[in-house]
């Protein structure tokens, strides 16, 4: 399972990657060399136990420095 997040563009995440910290995630930016400020804002979500994702994932959709939280959907194949 991938997490997709999207942190507040004018807002500190410290408080984010600190929560992240506590549960043993880390955001790694979607779009690694961005330079606008939304591209910069979009991160995936690893977690090292997947089974603690949705609860994580509710947590970080409550946090008012995050404007998007949510599992990538799978692909599917043409």
């Amino acid at each position: 399972m991938e997490a997709v997040v999207a942190l507040h563009p004018h807002r500190d995440s410290a408080a984010v990657r600190a929560l992240l910290a506590q549960a043993g995630a880390e955001l790694r930016p979607m779009y690694p060399g961005a330079t606008d400020s939304e591209g910069r804002r979009w991160h995936l979500l690893h977690c090292q136990d997947a089974a603690r994702l949705p609860a994580l994932l509710q947590r970080l959709q409550q946090h008012a420095d995050v404007d998007a939280a949510y599992l990538k959907p799978a692909g599917a194949p043409p």
